[in-house]
């Protein structure tokens, strides 16, 4: 058994297509080892921001020897026949077998195919295995007519640590690779597996997506056991930035207190989606000023770096303060009014129309279930879909709800409906707030109905209106909740 080796070396990949890009490309190559009778153990895959690790430490070095059955014309046939089958074939008589086929007694061959080298058929067939990788967004460059996620810049390929020799993207495939462009680009001679592995790091490239994550864990936790913050840090958040790097160095900063004018939802997410930042909350829940962030090299100028990032954030911070000062000028009953300019769905009416129907689903669903609404609350019902008109929301759509839950608690509404605007788009709901999933409710409802109202038709191909989501989240809400 033999070990096979191949490393795709480009510029930057993104995070949601590191993973695909190596899954993919690990499934298609087992596919073609299995389709040409290959002995092979795991097949492994690696990814990081810049490379696509594909290796196996035990593969056959040659296909499996194969004996088809060739028939030929029956026993009965003429002797010109029976010599022109023998001839095309380059056989003797002797080598003829006799088998029956129902009641019919036919001739037959057993041809023997001998084995194929696999490095012979590696070399053949890798530039169509690499172009059959169905990227969600791919690119061309140069005047090439090959396609990747982002343009290559190396292939290192060898089986039996002997270089594999094919071209793709108009890279010859060598056996070398790089390390951290940030530090050097001395090539890496291939020598083994594990050779190439060790290389890697001295060069500053940890090529295990999980063992990177357990450095930035390391780091984040060793933080907050020194300032006394709690450790709960989102693992997605963490392989997402995880898949930036190749070399994680983690840093802390901090910015000034006078920024907790912005409400905390607003400011974690500023840190975590504008910024891939990490943030810290104190012993009693509330957020700190400070916060984390991860880099792909290690430098010496470190305060400078900190009060490089400080300086962004308090751009970042300043913009969210002019939005919300923005959207404060304009009363809920002016946004109610602007949702009259945005269609919802062709032939259904407007935003504003729907803002009204949710208003009368609410109240319907709240009369179904023996539930009373407040009069004070129902005054407020036609404004649960108003933030789409602040700039807050437009500047970062996935706060759609907070916003509007945040800007009405500053109207003196009662907590309860705050609450319900701020989770109408959720899925969970642990606390006892009926408003709260009988507003998700009226949302999704309300939704799934204008799409079918609308003429529209729901193909097979992913769920890009969020219908399924929402069909789903009603029947999750409504066994949790007990409601027929």
């Amino acid at each position: 058994m033999s070990t096979f080796f191949l490393e795709i070396y480009g510029e930057e990949i993104p995070s949601d297509a590191q993973v695909f890009g190596e899954l993919e490309l690990k499934k298609i190559i087992e596919s073609f080892l299995v389709k040409n009778k290959i002995q092979f153990s795991k097949i492994n895959s690696l990814s990081t921001s810049r490379r696509i690790i594909i290796f196996s430490r035990n593969v056959s070095k040659q296909t499996e020897s194969e004996i088809s059955e060739i028939r030929g014309p029956r026993t009965e046939s003429n002797k010109n026949a029976i010599q022109g089958f023998v001839k095309s074939n380059k056989i003797n008589f002797s080598d003829l077998i006799k088998r029956k086929i129902k009641d019919t007694e036919y001739f037959f061959y057993l041809k023997k195919s001998p084995p194929v080298k696999l490095n012979i058929l590696l070399e053949k067939n890798l530039n169509e295995i690499l172009s059959t990788i169905k990227w969600k967004k791919s690119m061309r460059w140069g005047s090439l007519q090959d396609k990747w996620i982002r343009p290559i810049r190396n292939i290192l390929c060898v089986f039996d640590n002997k270089r594999i020799k094919f071209n793709f993207a108009g890279l010859d495939s060598v056996d070398y690779s790089f390390g951290n462009y940030h530090y050097k680009t001395k090539k890496i001679q291939f020598r083994s597996i594990d050779d190439y592995f060790k290389n890697l790091k001295t060069n500053f490239v940890i090529a295990d997506r999980n063992e990177r994550k357990k450095i930035i864990y390391k780091k984040l936790y060793s933080f907050c056991n020194k300032e006394n913050f709690e450790r709960n840090f989102d693992d997605k958040q963490i392989e997402k930035i995880a898949n930036t790097v190749e070399y994680p160095n983690i840093y802390f900063g901090k910015f000034d207190k006078s920024f907790f004018v912005i409400p905390s939802f607003l400011i974690q997410s500023i840190l975590t989606e504008k910024q891939d930042y990490f943030y810290f909350r104190k012993e009693n829940g509330e957020i700190s000023n400070f916060f984390g962030f991860v880099t792909n090299k290690k430098n010496a100028k470190m305060k400078l770096l900190i009060s490089g990032n400080e300086r962004v954030l308090k751009a970042r911070f300043s913009d969210a303060i002019f939005f919300l000062n923005e959207d404060k000028k304009k009363s809920f009953q002016e946004r109610l009014e602007l949702l009259n300019g945005i269609i919802f769905y062709e032939n259904i009416g407007t935003l504003y129309d729907r803002s009204l129907r949710i208003k009368t689903l609410i109240k319907i669903i709240c009369k179904k279930i023996n539930f009373k609404i407040l009069k004070n609350q129902e005054n407020f019902l036609q404004f649960s879909n108003v933030d789409l008109t602040t700039e807050v929301v437009k500047e970062f759509p996935s706060l759609q709800g907070k916003v509007g839950g945040y800007y009405l608690s500053l109207q003196g509404v009662d907590k309860e409906l705050c609450m319900a605007f701020s989770e109408q788009y959720s899925q969970n709901f642990n606390n006892n707030n009926v408003l709260s999933f009988v507003v998700s409710i009226a949302q999704k409802i309300d939704a799934v109905i204008g799409f079918f109202l609308s003429g529209k038709k729901l193909t097979g191909a992913g769920d890009p209106f969020g219908l399924r989501r929402s069909v789903l989240s009603i029947i999750k809400i409504s066994i949790e909740k007990k409601i027929n």
